[in-house]
This record gives C-alpha cells, structure tokens and sequence, in this order.
C-alpha cells in the first residue's frame, strides 16, 4: 500500500499534490499533526501505526487542487484521491463549496 504523508507545515499538502500530479501517480494522502510527522520521519516503521488510526474523510482533485468532502457529488474517483487532513485550512488548496 502506498500512500504520501505531509504535515501541517502551510501549503505541505499543496506541494504534495503538486508532485503527484507531475509523476502521474494517485495516492492516499495524510496529513499528520507536527508530532506525528516528526516520529514518522524518524521511525519509518511507526508510520504504518501512526496511519493506521486516521480514517480519510476528504477527497482532493488532482488536476485543479481542490479539497472536498469524502461524498462531495463533485468528486469522480478518476480524478481523486482519499484524503485524511487534520486542519483543512492549512493545505495551501482550494475548498470546495461542501467545505462551509
């Protein structure tokens, strides 16, 4: 299983997504709170605990950089993927209108 880990650093998820749209790769994507990034990135083999217990709630486009809700009818799995963000409004990406 694949899946990108970003922080709550401003725009982290912006530039995660960005970077994936580039190499052409979907995966699910977690924003973690700044101790759990700092032990993920100094125990790789705790990321998969760490992980384990956040269940992705949003959905985020790829091409235009949108984050939405997990239903929003606006979201087509093709141009998606899941998402677990802790603060929405530090993403760096646009909201959706089911965000409000």
């Amino acid at each position: 299983m694949f899946y990108a880990i970003c922080s709550t650093k401003k725009n982290d998820v912006a530039a995660c997504v960005k970077e994936m749209k580039k190499q052409g790769t979907t995966h699910t994507l977690y924003q973690l709170s700044a101790t759990n990034y700092k032990k993920a990135e100094a125990e790789r083999t705790e990321v998969l605990e760490i992980v384990g217990k956040m269940f992705p709630r949003h959905s985020i486009t790829i091409q235009n950089g949108t984050l939405h809700r997990k239903m929003c009818k606006k979201v087509t799995t093709q141009n998606s993927v899941l998402a677990a963000i802790s603060r929405p409004s530090l993403t760096g990406l646009r909201m959706c209108s089911c965000m409000k």
